[in-house]
Protein backbone atom coordinates (compact mmCIF):
# COMPACT_ATOMS: atom_id res chain seq x y z
CA UNK A 1 0.00 0.00 0.00
CA UNK A 2 1.08 3.32 -0.65
CA UNK A 3 0.10 6.80 -0.05
CA UNK A 4 1.05 9.45 -2.51
CA UNK A 5 1.77 13.43 -2.16
CA UNK A 6 2.81 15.20 -5.21
CA UNK A 7 3.93 18.55 -4.32
CA UNK A 8 3.39 21.48 -7.67
CA UNK A 9 7.81 20.62 -8.58
CA UNK A 10 7.13 17.53 -9.90
CA UNK A 11 8.59 15.33 -6.97
CA UNK A 12 6.82 12.29 -5.68
CA UNK A 13 7.12 11.60 -2.21
CA UNK A 14 5.10 8.15 -2.00
CA UNK A 15 4.99 6.96 1.22
CA UNK A 16 6.35 3.21 0.83
CA UNK A 17 5.49 1.11 4.30
CA UNK A 18 8.63 -1.14 3.13
CA UNK A 19 10.60 1.64 2.46
CA UNK A 20 11.25 2.35 6.26
CA UNK A 21 13.49 -1.46 5.74
CA UNK A 22 15.80 0.10 3.42
CA UNK A 23 17.11 2.71 6.54
CA UNK A 24 20.85 3.24 7.51
CA UNK A 25 20.30 2.98 10.79
CA UNK A 26 18.33 0.12 12.70
CA UNK A 27 14.61 1.51 13.31
CA UNK A 28 13.74 2.73 16.32
CA UNK A 29 10.59 0.61 16.16
CA UNK A 30 13.27 -2.44 16.00
CA UNK A 31 15.14 -1.23 19.31
CA UNK A 32 11.63 -1.41 20.86
CA UNK A 33 11.06 -4.28 20.41
CA UNK A 34 14.56 -6.13 21.61
CA UNK A 35 13.94 -3.55 24.67
CA UNK A 36 10.26 -5.16 25.66
CA UNK A 37 12.25 -8.69 25.27
CA UNK A 38 14.69 -7.62 27.57
CA UNK A 39 12.16 -6.02 30.20
CA UNK A 40 9.55 -9.14 29.96
CA UNK A 41 12.31 -11.11 30.79
CA UNK A 42 13.69 -9.49 33.79
CA UNK A 43 10.37 -8.53 34.82
CA UNK A 44 9.07 -12.27 34.50
CA UNK A 45 12.70 -13.61 35.95
CA UNK A 46 13.37 -11.92 39.06
CA UNK A 47 10.82 -13.99 41.15
CA UNK A 48 12.69 -16.85 40.28
CA UNK A 49 16.22 -15.11 41.51
CA UNK A 50 16.78 -17.52 44.59
CA UNK A 51 19.64 -17.57 46.44
CA UNK A 52 19.14 -19.75 49.65
CA UNK A 53 15.59 -19.57 49.28
CA UNK A 54 16.10 -15.89 49.74
CA UNK A 55 14.32 -13.64 47.01
CA UNK A 56 15.77 -10.62 45.00
CA UNK A 57 12.40 -8.75 45.20
CA UNK A 58 9.54 -10.31 47.51
CA UNK A 59 6.92 -8.51 49.78
CA UNK A 60 5.16 -11.43 51.38
CA UNK A 61 1.85 -10.79 53.29
CA UNK A 62 1.41 -14.04 53.82
CA UNK A 63 4.80 -14.86 55.73
CA UNK A 64 4.71 -10.95 56.90
CA UNK A 65 8.10 -10.43 55.44
CA UNK A 66 10.38 -8.23 53.10
CA UNK A 67 12.74 -9.73 50.08
CA UNK A 68 15.12 -7.29 49.29
CA UNK A 69 18.59 -7.84 47.57
CA UNK A 70 18.50 -12.00 48.87
CA UNK A 71 18.14 -10.53 52.07
CA UNK A 72 14.70 -11.04 54.64
CA UNK A 73 13.37 -8.00 56.59
CA UNK A 74 10.80 -8.69 59.05
CA UNK A 75 7.25 -6.55 58.47
CA UNK A 76 9.17 -4.31 61.71
CA UNK A 77 11.39 -3.36 59.55
CA UNK A 78 9.14 -2.25 56.69
CA UNK A 79 10.14 1.31 56.60
CA UNK A 80 12.50 0.56 54.31
CA UNK A 81 9.29 0.46 51.97
CA UNK A 82 8.35 3.83 51.55
CA UNK A 83 12.33 4.33 50.47
CA UNK A 84 12.09 1.33 47.93
CA UNK A 85 9.08 3.56 46.63
CA UNK A 86 11.08 7.25 46.70
CA UNK A 87 14.01 5.30 45.03
CA UNK A 88 11.78 3.86 42.38
CA UNK A 89 9.98 7.15 41.66
CA UNK A 90 13.45 9.18 41.67
CA UNK A 91 14.59 6.71 39.24
CA UNK A 92 11.65 7.35 36.82
CA UNK A 93 12.19 11.09 37.43
CA UNK A 94 16.19 10.49 36.43
CA UNK A 95 15.23 8.99 33.22
CA UNK A 96 12.16 11.28 32.33
CA UNK A 97 14.76 13.94 32.61
CA UNK A 98 17.60 12.24 30.76
CA UNK A 99 15.42 10.90 27.95
CA UNK A 100 12.18 12.40 28.04
CA UNK A 101 9.32 9.88 27.84
CA UNK A 102 10.77 6.80 27.15
CA UNK A 103 9.78 4.76 30.39
CA UNK A 104 6.15 5.43 28.76
CA UNK A 105 7.41 4.34 24.83
CA UNK A 106 10.08 1.40 25.57
CA UNK A 107 9.53 -0.09 29.17
CA UNK A 108 5.98 0.46 30.56
CA UNK A 109 3.70 -3.28 30.56
CA UNK A 110 0.57 -1.25 28.72
CA UNK A 111 2.40 -0.31 25.90
CA UNK A 112 3.94 -3.65 25.62
CA UNK A 113 1.08 -5.57 25.73
CA UNK A 114 -0.65 -2.84 23.60
CA UNK A 115 2.23 -3.43 20.59
CA UNK A 116 1.84 -6.96 20.90
CA UNK A 117 -1.80 -7.28 20.67
CA UNK A 118 -2.12 -4.73 18.15
CA UNK A 119 1.08 -4.92 16.26
CA UNK A 120 1.27 -8.75 16.17
CA UNK A 121 -1.62 -10.63 16.96
CA UNK A 122 -3.62 -8.06 15.22
CA UNK A 123 -1.67 -7.13 12.05
CA UNK A 124 0.96 -10.08 11.71
CA UNK A 125 -1.33 -12.95 12.64
CA UNK A 126 -4.52 -12.03 11.87
CA UNK A 127 -4.05 -9.19 9.00
CA UNK A 128 -6.89 -6.81 10.72
CA UNK A 129 -4.03 -4.17 10.58
CA UNK A 130 -1.38 -2.54 8.41
CA UNK A 131 1.57 -1.73 10.93
CA UNK A 132 2.12 1.68 10.11
CA UNK A 133 -2.08 2.63 10.56
CA UNK A 134 -2.30 2.31 14.28
CA UNK A 135 -5.03 4.85 15.11
CA UNK A 136 -7.52 3.82 12.70
CA UNK A 137 -10.62 2.06 14.45
CA UNK A 138 -11.16 -1.76 13.07
CA UNK A 139 -13.98 -1.99 10.31
CA UNK A 140 -15.10 -5.58 11.15
CA UNK A 141 -17.66 -5.58 7.97
CA UNK A 142 -17.05 -8.89 7.26
CA UNK A 143 -17.73 -12.15 9.66
CA UNK A 144 -14.23 -13.20 9.11
CA UNK A 145 -13.26 -9.86 10.36
CA UNK A 146 -15.24 -10.29 13.38
CA UNK A 147 -14.12 -13.65 13.80
CA UNK A 148 -10.89 -13.06 13.68
CA UNK A 149 -11.17 -10.36 16.31
CA UNK A 150 -12.81 -13.13 18.67
CA UNK A 151 -9.92 -15.00 18.15
CA UNK A 152 -7.39 -12.27 18.79
CA UNK A 153 -8.86 -11.56 22.67
CA UNK A 154 -9.05 -15.36 22.63
CA UNK A 155 -5.12 -15.77 21.99
CA UNK A 156 -4.75 -12.68 24.70
CA UNK A 157 -6.23 -13.95 27.43
CA UNK A 158 -4.12 -16.64 28.47
CA UNK A 159 -1.08 -13.64 27.94
CA UNK A 160 -3.22 -11.72 30.25
CA UNK A 161 -3.05 -14.79 33.00
CA UNK A 162 0.35 -15.01 32.99
CA UNK A 163 1.17 -11.25 33.12
CA UNK A 164 -1.16 -11.02 36.08
CA UNK A 165 0.44 -13.98 38.08
CA UNK A 166 3.82 -12.64 37.25
CA UNK A 167 2.76 -9.42 38.93
CA UNK A 168 1.33 -11.91 42.07
CA UNK A 169 5.21 -13.32 42.10
CA UNK A 170 6.11 -10.39 43.88
CA UNK A 171 3.95 -10.38 46.39
CA UNK A 172 3.77 -14.76 46.51
CA UNK A 173 6.67 -17.08 46.12
CA UNK A 174 5.78 -18.14 42.18
CA UNK A 175 6.44 -21.75 43.40
CA UNK A 176 4.26 -21.29 46.24
CA UNK A 177 1.84 -19.57 44.05
CA UNK A 178 1.76 -22.31 42.17
CA UNK A 179 1.26 -24.88 44.40
CA UNK A 180 -1.40 -23.22 46.53
CA UNK A 181 -3.79 -22.25 42.94
CA UNK A 182 -2.69 -25.85 42.22
CA UNK A 183 -3.71 -28.22 44.64
CA UNK A 184 -5.99 -26.38 47.20
CA UNK A 185 -8.07 -23.26 45.24
CA UNK A 186 -10.71 -23.40 46.91
CA UNK A 187 -8.47 -22.51 50.02
CA UNK A 188 -7.37 -19.74 48.38
CA UNK A 189 -10.32 -17.16 47.23
CA UNK A 190 -8.47 -13.95 47.83
CA UNK A 191 -5.35 -15.50 45.93
CA UNK A 192 -7.25 -16.22 43.07
CA UNK A 193 -9.80 -13.52 43.03
CA UNK A 194 -6.60 -10.99 42.41
CA UNK A 195 -4.93 -13.26 40.08
CA UNK A 196 -8.32 -12.99 37.74
CA UNK A 197 -9.01 -9.78 38.58
CA UNK A 198 -5.76 -8.54 37.43
CA UNK A 199 -5.88 -10.54 34.49
CA UNK A 200 -9.54 -9.62 33.56
CA UNK A 201 -8.69 -5.63 34.12
CA UNK A 202 -5.22 -6.09 31.73
CA UNK A 203 -7.48 -7.76 29.14
CA UNK A 204 -10.14 -4.75 29.37
CA UNK A 205 -6.79 -2.21 29.45
CA UNK A 206 -5.43 -3.43 26.36
CA UNK A 207 -8.33 -4.45 24.16
CA UNK A 208 -10.65 -1.40 25.02
CA UNK A 209 -9.21 1.48 27.42
CA UNK A 210 -5.97 0.92 24.82
CA UNK A 211 -4.14 4.45 24.71
CA UNK A 212 -6.55 6.43 26.35
CA UNK A 213 -5.08 4.56 29.69
CA UNK A 214 -1.85 6.75 28.73
CA UNK A 215 -3.98 10.59 27.78
CA UNK A 216 -6.84 10.46 30.68
CA UNK A 217 -5.94 7.81 33.21
CA UNK A 218 -1.85 7.46 33.76
CA UNK A 219 -0.71 10.08 36.09
CA UNK A 220 2.77 9.98 34.66
CA UNK A 221 1.45 11.75 31.82
CA UNK A 222 -0.05 14.31 33.99
CA UNK A 223 3.61 15.40 36.10
CA UNK A 224 5.97 14.20 33.03
CA UNK A 225 5.74 18.05 31.79
CA UNK A 226 7.22 19.34 34.92
CA UNK A 227 10.06 17.63 34.46
CA UNK A 228 11.21 18.39 30.90
CA UNK A 229 13.52 21.63 30.23
CA UNK A 230 14.70 22.29 27.49
CA UNK A 231 17.79 19.94 27.53
CA UNK A 232 15.14 17.09 27.41
CA UNK A 233 15.18 15.01 24.32
CA UNK A 234 11.30 14.22 23.10
CA UNK A 235 10.22 13.07 19.63
CA UNK A 236 10.17 16.61 18.42
CA UNK A 237 8.95 18.66 14.92
CA UNK A 238 11.51 20.67 12.78
CA UNK A 239 8.56 23.44 12.11
CA UNK A 240 11.10 25.99 10.75
CA UNK A 241 12.49 23.70 8.28
CA UNK A 242 8.98 21.50 7.25
CA UNK A 243 6.19 24.15 7.67
CA UNK A 244 5.63 26.59 4.53
CA UNK A 245 5.95 30.46 4.95
CA UNK A 246 2.38 30.43 5.15
CA UNK A 247 1.96 27.83 7.84
CA UNK A 248 1.02 25.26 5.48
CA UNK A 249 2.49 22.15 5.73
CA UNK A 250 2.57 20.68 1.74
CA UNK A 251 0.01 20.02 -0.25
CA UNK A 252 -1.33 16.48 -0.39
CA UNK A 253 -2.22 16.17 -4.28
CA UNK A 254 -0.77 17.89 -7.24
CA UNK A 255 -4.11 20.01 -8.13
CA UNK A 256 -3.38 21.89 -4.77
CA UNK A 257 -1.92 25.08 -5.42
CA UNK A 258 0.00 26.00 -2.14
CA UNK A 259 3.15 27.61 -0.58
CA UNK A 260 5.70 24.89 -0.90
CA UNK A 261 8.44 26.77 0.65
CA UNK A 262 8.56 24.21 3.62
CA UNK A 263 10.06 20.21 3.60
CA UNK A 264 6.80 18.75 5.11
CA UNK A 265 4.95 17.03 1.81
CA UNK A 266 1.85 16.51 3.76
CA UNK A 267 1.95 12.50 3.08
CA UNK A 268 1.00 11.97 6.98
CA UNK A 269 2.85 9.30 7.20
CA UNK A 270 4.13 10.18 10.91
CA UNK A 271 0.23 10.60 11.82
CA UNK A 272 -0.88 7.20 10.72
CA UNK A 273 1.65 5.48 11.98
CA UNK A 274 1.35 7.34 15.95
CA UNK A 275 -0.28 5.01 18.16
CA UNK A 276 -1.33 7.33 20.65
CA UNK A 277 -3.38 9.36 17.75
CA UNK A 278 -1.74 12.51 17.85
CA UNK A 279 -0.26 14.84 14.95
CA UNK A 280 3.94 14.78 15.89
CA UNK A 281 3.56 18.55 14.28
CA UNK A 282 1.21 20.43 16.28
CA UNK A 283 4.06 19.73 18.55
CA UNK A 284 5.08 18.21 22.50
CA UNK A 285 1.87 16.74 23.22
CA UNK A 286 0.48 15.04 26.85
CA UNK A 287 -0.55 11.84 24.96
CA UNK A 288 2.80 11.38 23.12
CA UNK A 289 4.71 8.35 24.49
CA UNK A 290 8.27 8.72 23.13
CA UNK A 291 7.85 5.61 20.73
CA UNK A 292 9.63 7.56 18.35
CA UNK A 293 7.33 5.08 15.30
CA UNK A 294 6.82 8.95 13.77
CA UNK A 295 10.68 9.40 13.09
CA UNK A 296 11.00 5.85 11.17
CA UNK A 297 7.85 7.30 9.22
CA UNK A 298 9.08 10.32 8.19
CA UNK A 299 12.63 9.43 7.26
CA UNK A 300 12.18 7.57 4.66
CA UNK A 301 9.87 10.02 2.82
CA UNK A 302 12.38 12.70 3.31
CA UNK A 303 15.24 10.35 2.18
CA UNK A 304 13.65 10.42 -1.39
CA UNK A 305 14.07 14.24 -1.54
CA UNK A 306 17.59 13.73 -0.06
CA UNK A 307 16.90 15.90 3.00
CA UNK A 308 16.99 15.40 6.54
CA UNK A 309 14.37 13.80 8.90
CA UNK A 310 11.52 16.49 9.85
CA UNK A 311 11.04 14.67 12.68
CA UNK A 312 13.83 13.76 15.56
CA UNK A 313 14.48 12.58 19.10
CA UNK A 314 15.97 15.24 20.41
CA UNK A 315 15.58 18.47 22.40
CA UNK A 316 14.89 21.90 21.57
CA UNK A 317 18.55 23.15 22.34
CA UNK A 318 20.24 20.85 20.04
CA UNK A 319 17.38 21.35 17.41
CA UNK A 320 18.95 25.04 17.65
CA UNK A 321 22.45 24.10 17.07
CA UNK A 322 22.68 24.22 21.33
CA UNK A 323 25.09 22.28 23.42
CA UNK A 324 23.01 20.19 25.71
CA UNK A 325 23.93 19.86 29.34
CA UNK A 326 23.23 16.00 30.56
CA UNK A 327 24.46 16.59 33.84
CA UNK A 328 22.27 19.95 34.96
CA UNK A 329 20.75 21.18 38.46
CA UNK A 330 17.81 18.32 38.30
CA UNK A 331 20.06 15.79 37.02
CA UNK A 332 22.58 16.06 39.40
CA UNK A 333 19.71 16.24 42.47
CA UNK A 334 17.93 13.21 41.33
CA UNK A 335 21.20 10.94 40.93
CA UNK A 336 22.09 12.34 44.70
CA UNK A 337 18.88 10.82 46.09
CA UNK A 338 19.14 7.73 44.55
CA UNK A 339 23.18 7.52 45.49
CA UNK A 340 21.86 8.25 49.19
CA UNK A 341 18.85 5.97 49.35
CA UNK A 342 20.71 3.57 47.38
CA UNK A 343 23.58 3.45 49.79
CA UNK A 344 21.74 3.28 52.69
CA UNK A 345 19.68 0.22 51.39
CA UNK A 346 23.04 -1.61 51.01
CA UNK A 347 24.53 -0.34 54.51
CA UNK A 348 20.75 -1.44 56.18
CA UNK A 349 21.53 -5.03 54.19
CA UNK A 350 24.89 -5.05 55.90
CA UNK A 351 24.22 -4.15 59.45
CA UNK A 352 20.85 -5.37 60.04
CA UNK A 353 20.09 -6.17 63.30
CA UNK A 354 19.90 -9.97 64.30
CA UNK A 355 17.10 -9.44 66.64
CA UNK A 356 13.84 -7.61 66.77
CA UNK A 357 12.00 -6.73 69.39
CA UNK A 358 8.84 -5.01 69.34
CA UNK A 359 7.66 -3.70 72.91
CA UNK A 360 3.74 -2.12 73.46
CA UNK A 361 1.47 -1.57 76.50
CA UNK A 362 -1.32 -3.27 77.54
CA UNK A 363 -4.73 -1.08 77.74
CA UNK A 364 -4.45 -1.95 81.54
CA UNK A 365 -2.94 1.05 83.50
CA UNK A 366 -1.18 -1.19 86.41
CA UNK A 367 -1.97 -3.37 88.67
CA UNK A 368 -1.81 -3.55 92.27
CA UNK A 369 -1.44 -6.42 94.36
CA UNK A 370 -0.22 -7.25 98.24
CA UNK A 371 -2.47 -4.66 99.69
CA UNK A 372 -0.62 -1.81 98.05
CA UNK A 373 2.80 -3.31 98.55
CA UNK A 374 3.26 -4.29 94.72
CA UNK A 375 2.62 -2.85 91.22
CA UNK A 376 2.88 -4.23 88.04
CA UNK A 377 2.53 -3.24 84.47
CA UNK A 378 2.10 -5.76 81.66
CA UNK A 379 3.25 -5.65 77.85
CA UNK A 380 3.03 -7.38 74.70
CA UNK A 381 6.73 -7.98 73.11
CA UNK A 382 7.30 -9.47 69.57
CA UNK A 383 10.71 -10.88 69.37
CA UNK A 384 12.41 -12.20 66.18
CA UNK A 385 15.50 -14.26 65.57
CA UNK A 386 16.59 -13.03 62.35
CA UNK A 387 19.24 -15.39 62.90
CA UNK A 388 19.50 -19.24 60.70
CA UNK A 389 20.07 -20.70 64.11
CA UNK A 390 17.86 -21.20 67.35
CA UNK A 391 18.35 -19.16 70.23
CA UNK A 392 17.13 -18.95 73.76
CA UNK A 393 16.22 -15.26 75.06
CA UNK A 394 16.36 -13.95 78.23
CA UNK A 395 14.62 -10.35 79.44
CA UNK A 396 15.66 -7.85 81.83
CA UNK A 397 14.87 -4.27 82.55
CA UNK A 398 17.17 -1.21 82.00
CA UNK A 399 17.93 2.08 83.83
CA UNK A 400 14.94 1.89 86.21
CA UNK A 401 16.56 0.05 89.68
CA UNK A 402 13.89 -2.07 91.90
CA UNK A 403 11.73 -3.15 88.58
CA UNK A 404 12.07 -6.71 87.71
CA UNK A 405 10.75 -9.01 85.32
CA UNK A 406 8.68 -11.58 86.69
CA UNK A 407 6.97 -12.80 83.51
CA UNK A 408 8.52 -14.58 81.53
CA UNK A 409 10.29 -16.36 84.10
CA UNK A 410 12.96 -18.43 82.76
CA UNK A 411 14.72 -18.19 78.85
CA UNK A 412 12.66 -19.31 76.25
CA UNK A 413 13.24 -20.54 72.70
CA UNK A 414 13.04 -18.50 69.05
CA UNK A 415 13.48 -20.94 66.18
CA UNK A 416 15.66 -19.30 63.34
CA UNK A 417 13.19 -16.66 61.64
CA UNK A 418 10.91 -17.31 63.68
CA UNK A 419 8.60 -14.93 66.01
CA UNK A 420 7.58 -15.00 69.85
CA UNK A 421 4.86 -13.02 71.01
CA UNK A 422 4.50 -13.07 74.97
CA UNK A 423 2.82 -11.19 77.68
CA UNK A 424 5.49 -9.48 79.77
CA UNK A 425 5.23 -8.65 83.06
CA UNK A 426 7.28 -5.82 85.41
CA UNK A 427 6.92 -5.47 88.77
CA UNK A 428 7.90 -3.51 91.74
CA UNK A 429 7.70 -3.12 95.38
CA UNK A 430 9.76 -0.15 96.53
CA UNK A 431 8.31 3.30 96.06
CA UNK A 432 9.83 4.62 92.95
CA UNK A 433 8.11 8.14 93.24
CA UNK A 434 6.20 10.13 95.40
CA UNK A 435 3.53 12.10 93.91
CA UNK A 436 0.68 12.18 95.49
CA UNK A 437 -1.14 13.97 92.55
CA UNK A 438 -1.70 11.15 90.27
CA UNK A 439 -0.04 8.57 87.93
CA UNK A 440 3.68 8.96 87.00
CA UNK A 441 5.44 7.67 83.82
CA UNK A 442 8.65 6.55 84.42
CA UNK A 443 11.03 5.94 81.57
CA UNK A 444 13.00 2.56 81.22
CA UNK A 445 14.07 0.56 79.00
CA UNK A 446 13.42 -3.69 78.46
CA UNK A 447 17.04 -5.62 77.01
CA UNK A 448 16.48 -8.62 75.20
CA UNK A 449 19.12 -11.21 74.42
CA UNK A 450 20.39 -14.59 73.88
CA UNK A 451 21.70 -16.94 76.44
CA UNK A 452 24.65 -18.05 74.48
CA UNK A 453 25.91 -14.71 72.49
CA UNK A 454 24.50 -11.55 74.79
CA UNK A 455 26.29 -9.49 73.34
CA UNK A 456 25.80 -10.37 69.56
CA UNK A 457 22.40 -11.02 69.72
CA UNK A 458 20.97 -8.06 71.54
CA UNK A 459 18.13 -5.61 70.84
CA UNK A 460 17.11 -2.81 73.75
CA UNK A 461 13.81 -1.24 73.47
CA UNK A 462 12.47 2.12 75.54
CA UNK A 463 9.58 1.79 77.25
CA UNK A 464 7.71 3.99 80.65
CA UNK A 465 6.78 2.06 84.06
CA UNK A 466 3.34 3.54 85.07
CA UNK A 467 3.37 4.17 88.94
CA UNK A 468 -0.47 4.68 90.55
CA UNK A 469 -0.66 8.27 93.16
CA UNK A 470 1.72 7.99 96.77
CA UNK A 471 -2.30 7.35 98.17
CA UNK A 472 -3.15 4.49 96.76
CA UNK A 473 0.20 2.36 97.62
CA UNK A 474 1.62 1.18 101.19
CA UNK A 475 5.12 1.42 100.30
CA UNK A 476 6.79 3.90 102.95
CA UNK A 477 10.39 3.89 101.95
CA UNK A 478 12.40 2.68 98.55
CA UNK A 479 14.79 -0.24 99.02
Amino acid sequence: MMNHSIIPDGTDTRFDVHAIASLKRLPYHRIRHWMFAVVALVTAGVPFVQINGNQLFLLSFRHMEFHLLWTVYDMQELYLIPLMLILFFVGIFLITALGGRVWCGWGCPQTMFRSLYRDFIQGKLLGLRKWHIKNRPLKLQKPIDKLKFVLGIVLLIPLMLLASANLMWFFVNPYEFAELLWNEPGDHIILLGFWLGFAGFFLLDITWIAERFCRYICPYARIQTVMFDADTPVAIYDSKRGDNVDGSRGAKNFQLQRDNSGDCTGCEACVRVCPAGIDIRNGLQLACISCLECVDACEPVMARLKKPNLIHWASEQSLRGVKVHPFRPRVLIYLTVLILIASFLVYRGQHRETLLLNVNRTTELYVIKEGGQEVENHYVILLTNIDDQPHKFALEVEGLPGVKITRPSEPFEVLPDGKVRKVVIAKTDELLVDNPDGNTSIPMRIRAYAIDAPEQFVSVKPTVFLFPPTGDVKMTEQR
